[in-house]
């Protein structure tokens, strides 16, 4: 009984000391109980005192360390936003730029198609414009005539520069330099697509790991539960094109 009764006194004398420690102020109407102590229980308060110190440090520590770590990953997070919108926005042109390709490819073939056709008529036109041209070399010349064969040839060179205009490579509508220039802008866009999705997984996984790291810390931070139960226990002491060239 005895035995007991001292060590209720201890306790109550750790528990002020404590909370002397704590909260400062609040202990000035409050007798001290040192007062009387013999020189071991003194010591034992003495102890006790220091490990409450370093203990305050080190939640201290904890607490700085989580203020940095939360402005970490809030950093990581507006740059993954960002590297996602980005993301969005050149997955968005690389859409336009196939459009683009394939509009292009079905113009070409069918200007094509086109010029096959107007080759044809032009073939035709030759043979009758020489056929027309041996008639009038073999017949007396008439006033109505010449002229009409002058239209005739004339007709014959406008046609034969239309022709080579639509076999120029480099006219103003949709040139081959112009196909080659997309399907380049397609294939950088891909790339950075690519490397964007790897920088990406990257701050993904990161974030993962300083959630996981916060959560640990958060669960070594219990201080106030361990001095609620300081008065039940003796001790206590707390871690991701060229296809329409290959038609040309």
């Amino acid at each position: 009984m005895f035995f007991h009764v001292n060590r209720r006194k201890l306790i109550g004398m750790h528990w002020y000391q404590i909370k002397a420690v704590l909260y400062p102020g609040n202990t000035l109407e409050v007798t001290d109980p040192s007062r009387g102590m013999s020189e071991r229980e003194r010591q034992v308060m003495k102890k006790l005192k220091e490990v409450v110190d370093k203990q305050r440090d080190e939640i201290r520590a904890k607490d700085r360390e989580l203020t940095l770590k939360n402005e970490d990953i809030e950093a990581l997070q507006q740059q993954q936003n960002r590297l996602m919108k980005i993301n969005h926005d050149l997955r968005h042109k690389i859409t336009v730029v196939e459009a683009q390709g394939k509009a292009l490819i079905e113009q070409k073939v069918e200007l094509e198609a086109f010029l096959q056709t107007h080759e044809q008529e032009m073939s035709k036109l030759r043979t009758e414009i020489g056929k027309l041209r041996e008639k009038l070399q073999g017949e007396p010349s008439h006033n109505g005539e010449e002229p009409k064969a002058e239209s005739i040839i004339e007709e014959e060179s406008a046609s034969e520069k239309m022709a080579s205009e639509l076999k120029d490579p480099n006219r103003p509508r949709f040139t081959l330099q112009e196909l080659r220039d997309v399907l380049h802008e397609r294939n950088e866009l891909k790339a950075k697509v690519f490397l964007l999705q790897e920088e990406l997984a990257y701050y993904k996984r990161f974030s993962f790991f300083s959630r996981d790291k916060k959560r640990n810390l958060q669960r070594n931070v219990r201080f106030e539960d361990t001095f609620s139960a300081w008065a039940d226990k003796e001790d206590a002491y707390t871690e991701q094109g060229q296809e329409a060239l290959q038609h040309l």
